[in-house]
């Protein structure tokens, strides 16, 4: 009997037991579910923190011997760029168009001045052999009036034509802006302005909208990573020039009622069209899911980010928020391109940009830590505007402001040949002052052509300012601008931490990373002084995050600007005093030892 009770005691404790385990894991399970937890984390895309290198096509490297760039000499360059340490090749012009423009007249097809399909294939192939990613200009708001689709839109009476009938904006009246008749037909035609070749696509008709998509679509199993688009304040226009129709807009998403401010503006005299602002955010957002969309079905991009990233001058704070909720991953920092020595931007008494500088990175930064969702994209240089080095009158000056790009957080786009600080060509040359050939070596032409007569003008001073020379000095702007590229592929502070820029002081300032978090460490911390004065100018060190009352006796200089004498990469600096010293038009970067 009492073996019998025993037995069934043990029995009784070993449910229990087991019971009180499951009910246990159960609660374990529970609790991890239901408590808050961490913010997920997302991983960042590659584009976040990638240098592109923006090439002219034309400019870069001609390949056959017609004094003209193209994919071929492209793609025996790709090595010089990977070198650089940048991330992506951005190459414009790509598609056949007039003249390199935006007036495409074939989506699907290369320039025949550049090479055929066949050329961009391999150029693409052999940029991702070397860990390149590819990105491309899509003029998407206007075309060629050459283009298939224009021609097909004017004839659009014959019943082969009748689906592109609303390709573009036609009206019977043309008493507006922007307006051209077509052909004495007394209909006219939409048109970008002051360019009647450039007719405005119409972004509002499905069967267009599907065209582009499915042009969007071949490229991406082209191999393509990414796509500027260009032309995006002519994705939809009101037709009256007048303003965006709003209360329509409105009204669609459900809004009852209105408060009218501003009526002493209600009638204005009105002189051209202008962007209907809200049908653009939503043809992003369509070209943006088409994207992502056929991406994850396509065997070429599938798990790929394809990037898409776009200008827009002028725009204010909550126009580049309002852009990137729509869809963009970048919208270019365009102020950067106004930088220029006694412009209306810059201060005409300074004898040097500093100033502007500072003041336009300061607003910058705080709008980008204010709105982490808006990924920045900074740029100095590209096709359209004047160099860099020649805006600011000043190589080393350029150089300084080279460096500084490096530092900052976000995408950088790079135009070809500002990390060897190519000026403007002459104002009498017959090649855009800012496209003049890539200056690679002190052969004929640069290295640029083997052509007796370049199509593109090379600027004098090659002999001195070029690829190959800096390539081969250890101190170069070249060298500055691949030691910093290269670090920011390693170094996460570099490339995601946090930015202070510090008090301007005669010229000089810093910009500084440094990690977020409570655990980071003055080991982490990477400073960038400047002086952009025309004298030297001693900069305080302790009023920087993650300095301050910190020993900077252990400081070591990770690269520096090609004519700062005193400094050198890897040398040991003591900054125990919290004051950095730095002569005129120089720059330097340090880091501190834990």
């Amino acid at each position: 009997m009492i073996d019998q009770n025993v037995t069934f005691s043990s029995w009784v404790l070993f449910i229990l037991f087991w019971l009180l385990w499951i009910l246990m894991f159960i609660a374990a399970i529970l609790i991890v579910a239901l408590s808050p937890g961490c913010a997920v984390k997302i991983a960042p895309s590659w584009w976040q923190s990638a240098i592109a290198y923006h090439i002219w096509t034309p400019s870069f490297q001609d390949s056959d011997g017609d004094g003209l760039g193209d994919f071929n000499g492209a793609i025996d360059r790709l090595e010089n760029i990977r070198r650089l340490g940048v991330q992506a090749v951005w190459a414009s012009p790509l598609l056949l168009s007039d003249n390199f423009s935006d007036a495409i007249r074939d989506h699907r097809a290369v320039d025949s001045k550049l090479g055929v399909n066949a050329d961009v294939d391999t150029f693409i192939e052999a940029a991702h052999n070397k860990g390149l990613k590819v990105v491309m200009s899509m003029p998407i708001a206007v075309t060629s009036n050459e283009h298939d689709w224009f021609i097909r839109s004017s004839r659009a009476s014959l019943p082969e034509n009748a689906n592109y009938s609303g390709y573009y904006h036609w009206r019977r009246s043309g008493a507006f802006p922007f307006m051209s008749e077509f052909k004495n037909t007394t209909i006219y035609y939409m048109h970008y302005d002051s360019k009647p070749n450039w007719p405005i696509l119409n972004w509002q008709n499905n069967a267009l909208r599907n065209d582009m998509f499915d042009i969007f679509s071949y490229w991406i199993d082209k191999g393509i990573d990414g796509f500027q688009l260009s032309g995006i304040e002519y994705l939809a226009r009101i037709s009256n020039g007048t303003a965006p129709d709003i209360f329509s807009y409105w009204i669609d998403k459900g809004i009852d009622g209105f408060q009218l401010s501003g009526i002493e503006y209600l009638a204005r005299i009105s002189n051209g069209t202008a962007p209907n602002w809200p049908a653009i955010f939503d043809v992003l957002r369509d070209i943006k899911n088409h994207i992502e969309t056929y991406a994850n079905r396509s065997e070429v991009a599938k798990d790929k980010k394809i990037i898409l990233y776009a200008y827009r001058d002028n725009a204010k704070e909550n126009d580049k928020r309002q852009l990137a909720s729509s869809g963009l991953d970048s919208i270019v920092n365009y102020e950067l391109g106004m930088i220029g020595r006694g412009n209306q931007i810059c201060y005409s008494n300074e004898d040097s940009v500093a100033g502007c500088v500072h003041e336009l990175l300061s607003d910058i930064l705080s709008f980008h830590k204010d709105n982490e969702e808006v990924i920045p994209m900074w740029e100095f240089g590209n096709p359209f505007l004047s160099r860099l080095a020649s805006r600011v009158q000043s190589n080393k000056q350029a150089e300084i402001l080279t460096m500084i790009q490096l530092l900052l957080p976000g995408t950088n786009s790079i135009y070809y040949g500002e990390e060897i600080g190519m000026r403007d060509l002459s104002n009498n040359s017959m090649t855009l002052p800012q496209r003049g050939a890539m200056q690679w070596d002190d052969s004929r032409n640069a290295g640029f052509s083997s052509a007796t007569s370049p199509k593109v003008d090379v600027d004098p001073d090659f002999k001195e300012v070029n690829w190959a020379r800096q390539y081969g000095q250890s101190r170069s702007q070249l060298k500055m601008f691949q030691k910093l590229a290269k670090m920011r592929q390693r170094d996460k502070t570099l490339a995601f931490g946090s930015t202070h820029i510090g008090t301007l002081i005669d010229g000089g300032f810093t910009l500084t990373r440094y990690p977020d978090g409570q655990n980071s460490t003055v080991g982490n911390v990477l400073v960038g002084a400047v002086n952009l004065g025309t004298s030297a100018v001693s900069l305080p060190l302790h009023e920087i995050p993650m300095l301050e009352g910190k020993n900077l006796g252990k400081g070591e200089v990770v690269t520096a600007t090609s004519n700062a004498e005193a400094y050198y990469p890897r040398q040991p600096i003591d900054l125990s005093g919290g004051i950095l010293t730095l002569p005129a038009e120089q720059g330097i970067t340090v880091k501190f030892a834990e």
